[in-house]
C-alpha cells in the first residue's frame, strides 16, 4: 500500500491542475504557500517544450560548470520565467505551507522533475545576481529557494521529503560554488536567514505519516488483502515509527531483524526496501544540510569550527580539504554511490 503509493508519486509524469483559474485570486491575499506553489507548478507548464530541455541542460550549481557566464539563450527564458519565479520567492516568504484540503480543489501530485525545473530557475536568476556582483539580491533568492525545499517537505509523505533533498542539493551547490564571492557580512545575514528556515519533518514523522496514511487507506472497500497480512502490516508500521529517528545503521539494523518477523507477509516485504531507502536519504539529506552550514561556518571563521562539528551521519567527524584559491571541500563519512558526500565551497 505505502509501497504503491510512493511508486505512483515517483514515477508520475504530469501535473493535473484541472481547471484552476490562476486569476481567481490576488496572491497577496493568500496565507498558504502551497497554493501559491501549485499556481507556479500550472504556470511552468506555459513554458514550451524546447525551453524546458534549455533549463533542464543549463549548468546552474555544479563546480565543475562549463558555463561560467549566462548565454543569451538563457537570459531570454530567465525573463520568460521571471513571473513564476516571484511567484515562488513570494510562496517562500510565508509561514503556513498546508498541502492538505485547501489545495485539494485543484489535485496535483509532488512531481520532481517540476519542483527542479523551479529551482534551477531559481538558482538561474541567482547566479545571474552574482555575476552582477548584486550579492544581497542573490542571498535572497537562495533563501528563498531554501524555504521552497523545506515548503515541500512539509507534506510528510515519502515522495515530498525525497524531493525536499533533491532541490535542496540543487542550491547548496550554487551555493557552495560561488560562496567564496560573497563578502562576509552578506554571507552572515544568509547564514542567519538559512537558521530561521522551516524546520525539516524528521524520519520518524516522515514514517508516521506514512503510517497514517497506510491506516486509512486499509480501511477502503476492494483492499485484495486478507486481513491478517494487513493487520500485521500495520503493527510493523507502527514499530518502524518507534525507532524511526535512531542513527542510520542502528535503524538499519533494526528495520532487518523486524522485518524477519513477518517472513510470508508479502505488503511487508515489499515496502522494506522502499522504506530502507528513503532513511538513507534523509540521511543523505541531513549531511548534506549540515555540510553546508559547516561551510558557511568556516568562510565566516575559518577553518578551525570544522572539529567542532558533528556529522550526522554518527560515523565520525567530518573532513576538511584546503584547495586552491581559497577553495576547500568538506567531506562525511557517509556512503553515496560508493563515495563519500562531499560540498566543495569554491571554484
Amino acid at each position: 500500500m505505502a509501497k504503491a503509493r510512493w511508486l505512483l508519486f515517483a514515477f508520475a509524469t504530469v501535473i493535473q491542475i484541472g481547471d484552476l483559474d490562476l486569476n481567481a485570486q490576488d496572491s497577496s491575499a493568500i496565507s498558504n504557500a502551497a497554493e501559491l506553489y501549485v499556481q507556479a507548478f500550472a504556470q511552468l507548464e506555459n513554458i514550451s517544450l524546447v525551453e524546458k530541455k534549455l533549463l533542464q541542460r543549463i549548468r546552474v550549481s555544479q563546480p565543475d560548470a562549463k558555463e561560467k557566464t549566462i548565454q543569451v539563450d538563457e537570459m531570454k527564458l530567465l525573463e520568460r520565467l521571471e513571473p513564476v519565479l516571484e511567484l515562488v520567492q513570494t510562496a517562500s516568504r510565508l509561514d503556513q505551507a498546508d498541502w492538505g484540503n485547501e489545495v485539494d480543489d485543484a489535485p496535483w501530485i509532488h512531481l520532481a522533475s517540476s519542483a527542479k525545473q523551479l529551482q534551477r530557475g531559481l538558482m538561474l536568476k541567482a547566479r545571474l545576481h552574482i555575476e552582477e556582483e548584486e550579492f544581497e539580491e542573490a542571498s535572497n533568492v537562495i533563501v528563498s529557494a531554501m524555504a521552497f525545499s523545506r515548503h515541500i517537505g512539509r507534506d510528510g509523505i515519502m515522495i515530498a521529503r525525497l524531493i525536499e533533498s533533491s532541490t535542496f542539493k540543487i542550491v547548496a551547490n550554487l551555493c557552495a560554488w560561488k560562496s567564496t564571492a560573497f563578502p562576509k557580512p552578506v554571507l552572515k545575514r544568509m547564514q542567519e536567514n538559512l537558521s530561521n528556515l522551516p524546520v525539516s519533518m524528521t524520519a520518524k514523522e516522515v514514517l508516521l505519516a506514512e503510517s497514517q496514511y497506510s491506516a486509512r487507506l486499509s480501511q477502503q472497500n476492494g483492499n485484495p488483502y486478507p486481513k491478517k497480512q494487513i493487520d500485521d502490516f500495520l503493527k510493523f508500521y507502527d514499530q518502524v515509527v518507534a525507532f524511526g529517528d535512531l542513527p542510520l545503521d542502528q535503524f538499519e539494523f533494526q528495520l532487518k531483524k523486524l522485518g524477519g518477523l513477518f517472513p510470508d507477509n508479502i505488503l511487508i516485504k515489499g515496502v522494506l526496501p522502499v522504506i530502507s531507502s528513503m532513511r538513507h536519504q534523509i540521511a543523505v539529506h541531513e549531511v548534506n544540510t549540515a555540510l553546508l552550514g559547516l561551510g558557511l561556518k568556516v568562510l565566516l571563521r575559518g577553518p578551525p569550527v570544522v572539529k567542532d562539528a558533528k556529522d550526522p551521519s554518527g560515523k565520525g567527524p567530518f573532513e576538511y580539504v584546503p584547495l586552491k584559491n581559497e577553495s576547500f571541500e568538506l567531506l562525511s563519512q557517509l556512503m553515496q554511490r560508493g563515495e563519500k558526500l562531499t560540498l566543495r565551497f569554491g571554484s
